[in-house]
């Protein structure tokens, strides 16, 4: 019993050796250990992956119309208003606030359109509490904007492709007017027609006035005339 176990030993023994010999002979030689070996991609034929290949599946490329190529003018929004899409709630905008003073807004259609699903006043001018603090009206909104500003805005919520299905949208973008903006057909009641104080869109600045004042001289707005 005993010396067949000390034989069961020995060849066990031999068996091992004989396989690792076969193994590193093999790797020795450069062939393949399996029968079907993974097949390396050519340096030169590998696809290259882009930084920014996972974009959100909402993402519909708004850069596209930084340029002129259909509208002109230069995108000039940076950080937060990149990002309307992502702000709008999903609750009404209480525009309010804003009403004191420009209740002629209520029932005005950009405005009514936009503050069901929670664009409002405040979205697109900023909070503007210096602005609607000043009964001389000199203090601007804090956002305003240049013609340049509009489209490329706008098509933050309105991508292009959706506007391209639309009959009356895809006769403008197919034959373009370079001073033509959204607003001229969907805003044409948001401007005002008569203008008692004019600011530099971009700036701030006040460019123009009325002369007229309300508030007194040691007020906010008084004592920087």
């Amino acid at each position: 019993m005993r010396n067949g176990w000390v034989m069961g030993c020995v060849m066990g023994s031999v068996l091992l050796w004989a396989m690792l010999l076969a193994g590193c002979q093999g790797a020795g030689s450069g062939e393949p250990v399996s029968e079907s070996p993974r097949q390396a991609v050519p340096l030169e034929d590998a696809v290259p992956v882009a930084a920014d290949a996972e974009k959100p599946a909402d993402d519909h490329e708004a850069e596209q119309w930084t340029g002129d190529e259909i509208f002109t003018g230069t995108n000039l929004l940076e950080g937060v208003w990149a990002q309307l899409r992502e702000q709008a709630a999903t609750e009404p905008a209480d525009n309010s606030y804003c009403y004191v003073c420009h209740a002629n807004y209520k029932d005005e259609d950009l405005t009514k359109y936009h503050q069901p699903v929670g664009v409002g006043c405040e979205l697109c001018h900023g909070m503007s509490d210096e602005h609607s603090a000043d009964e001389d009206g000199l203090t601007p909104p804090e956002i305003m904007w240049p013609k340049a500003w509009i489209n490329v805005t706008c098509m933050e919520c309105h991508p292009y492709e959706e506007l391209e299905r639309e009959p009356e949208h895809g006769e403008f973008l197919a034959r373009p007017q370079p001073d033509q903006v959204c607003t001229d057909c969907h805003g044409e009641h948001h401007r005002l027609s008569v203008r008692t104080r004019v600011w530099d869109r971009k700036t701030g600045k006040l460019t123009a006035c009325d002369g007229v004042r309300m508030m007194d001289v040691d007020s906010p707005a008084g004592a920087a005339r």
